[in-house]
């Protein structure tokens, strides 16, 4: 019987500031693949790596931020 490899695609999506476009680079994410979690972590090129079980599957990948150290006034009102 001949062994059964499971083929798996690799998908890279690069992770920038908006404002800056500078790489974000070890910053944890999650990837939603056909509906399936799984996470990880850029790079340091802010690059996140994603395998897929075909090479037109369905992702979505949410990159995780901290709260801010201190307290945002530059878009609050009144203050």
């Amino acid at each position: 019987m001949p062994l059964a490899i499971k083929k798996t695609y690799g998908q890279a999506f690069s992770v920038t500031d908006s404002e800056t476009g500078t790489p974000l680079a070890f910053r944890d994410f999650v990837a939603t693949v056909n509906g399936v979690e799984t996470t990880g972590i850029t790079d340091a090129n802010g690059i996140a790596h994603v395998k897929t079980p075909s090479p037109d599957a369905k992702i979505s990948l949410h990159v995780m931020f901290s709260a801010p150290a201190r307290t945002l006034h530059e878009l609050a009102e009144g203050v």
